[in-house]
């Protein structure tokens, strides 16, 4: 009888063990989730396209936790009219958004807290870029926050930049030129120009036709700016093939003018580079001997073309 007694009491104690196991694996498997468990919350971004007429774009979203510079993006993309919800940690976000459908756009991912569009300045394209930005800042995500964010997509455009030559008393074979300090770059976070440096090279088939350039914006350097003047100028670098007053001998010509104050008289009239924008550029000898392979260029008209 003893030995059956003994015996009920170690298969109870094996069930208490048993069950003391269980519960205290419960117990850590519920700690570990509590610890394991990432701070975190949902972001929906909806984006009103009705003052498009109802039309949408697939998007391609790009969102910056602004607090950890180190951490890659997330990256969202979106082919639906709705919207869409991310669970993401916690921090202070930048959202940049744009359709992936635009034309004639490459797209740099590689900046810092932002994507870039670049396009060609020239030749000029007349297609348009159907562009469109869906982008916020200070996207603030809590610990299981929920939150909501309508936002109306901006369709960016570009600005047109015409050069209209005049040649003075000379029989200009060919025209090739530079211009330096017209943008082609686009911020998505914001839709203005990235000032990029970089020149852009141009020579029309006739030398006294118009010259048009696609571009974002144009440099200009108020006398208070700290802007580098190394790295950001503009000016206008022509080479030309000038034909002798016999119409035997082509001669190489060059010449360089700025455009710092042409440029602040059109700021100045306008408070802005207008859309679309007409420069006369008168070129000439230069009237000293010396300087036969110099050519002189002014530039003292301007006018904006309205569409």
């Amino acid at each position: 009888f003893e030995v059956i007694k003994e015996e009920s009491y170690m298969s109870i104690n094996k069930k208490l063990i048993f069950l003391l196991s269980i519960v205290g694996i419960c117990i850590a498997a519920c700690t570990k989730e509590k610890i394991d468990r990432r701070e975190e919350g949902q972001v929906t971004i909806v984006p009103k396209w009705e003052k498009y007429n109802g039309s949408y774009h697939p998007m391609k979203y790009y969102f910056y936790n602004v607090d950890k510079t180190s951490v890659f993006p997330v990256i969202v993309e979106d082919t639906t009219t709705d919207g869409f919800t991310k669970t993401l940690p916690i921090g202070t976000y930048r959202l940049v958004g744009y359709n992936t459908d635009a034309s004639e756009l490459t797209f740099d991912a590689s900046r810092h807290f932002t994507v870039v569009a670049h396009f060609t300045s020239y030749p000029y394209s007349t297609v348009p870029l159907d562009l469109y930005i869906v982008s916020a800042d200070n996207i603030v995500v809590d610990d299981r926050a929920q939150i909501t964010k309508e936002i109306v997509p901006s369709e960016i455009k570009t600005k047109t930049l015409r050069l209209q030559f005049q040649f003075n008393n000379m029989q200009v074979v060919s025209l090739k030129g530079t211009l330096d300090g017209a943008f082609a770059s686009i911020n998505l976070l914001n839709g203005k120009a990235i000032k990029d440096a970089g020149n852009i090279s141009f020579q029309p088939l006739i030398p006294n036709e118009e010259v048009k350039f696609r571009i974002s914006d144009l440099y200009y350097s108020p006398n208070n700016s700290n802007a580098d003047s190394s790295l950001y100028k503009s000016i206008l670098s022509l080479t030309l093939e000038v034909k002798d007053n016999n119409n035997t001998v082509t001669h190489t010509k060059t010449g360089e003018t700025s455009l710092e104050r042409i440029i602040s008289e059109i700021i100045s009239s306008y408070n802005d580079i207008p859309d679309d924008i007409l420069l006369r550029v008168n070129v000439e000898n230069f009237v000293n001997p010396e300087s036969e392979e110099r050519v002189f260029i002014r530039i003292d008209e301007f006018k904006e073309l309205l569409k």
